[in-house]
């Protein structure tokens, strides 16, 4: 679990401190000819997900920027932690221009943190999420076994107890002082 715990750290730094050097993004564009059968009457979000399929992206296409313009050019946006894919797809030429902007390593590490779910064309991430289970049951059954063995010594006991007792009501009041006053 130390691998996990070091990223998670890490992770929560840059959540609450944002470093300059861990904003890195490089953009490129790209056009290919694909052939969707797709009905017009299917929708935007059934061709932005055929587009996703075909292209072989990973990641989820967002909603609220996908729209057909004015002219008859549809645009879509395809995220996921590494990368941010803009879609531009001419229904009368069947070309799509796919515009890569690759956000770097520091957001894939801070992605890791919470990133717990199923990601579309991206059968692995499934390994993350069981991953993250089991460090938290290891972390959890340390802690348990840790005390369970430690109440077991004679020696400094009362000094024991009181060290325990003593961290838990500090962490319970500094976190009803966070939730009280903000």
């Amino acid at each position: 679990c130390f691998w996990y715990l070091i990223i998670f750290a890490i992770s929560s730094l840059h959540f609450h401190h944002d470093f300059d050097f861990m904003e890195v993004k490089e953009i490129s564009s790209e056009s290919k000819k694909i052939a969707l059968q797709q009905k017009p009457e299917e929708g935007d979000s059934v061709l932005a997900t055929g587009l996703q399929n075909e292209l072989g992206l990973a990641g989820w296409y967002l909603f609220w920027e996908t729209y057909t313009d004015s002219v008859g050019i549809f645009h879509t946006e395809i995220q996921n932690p590494k990368t941010t894919y803009k879609i531009t797809y001419d229904r009368t030429t069947a070309v799509a221009t796919i515009i890569s902007e690759y956000k770097g390593f520091w957001s894939v590490f801070n992605a890791l943190h919470g990133f717990a779910g199923r990601m579309p064309n991206a059968p692995f991430v499934i390994f993350w999420h069981s991953f993250t289970y089991v460090c938290v049951l290891v972390v959890i059954f340390s802690i348990i076994s840790g005390i369970w063995l430690w109440s077991g010594k004679r020696e400094n006991k009362m000094l024991g107890w009181a060290t325990l007792i003593g961290i838990m009501i500090l962490s319970f009041s500094l976190m009803l002082t966070i939730y009280l006053k903000g």
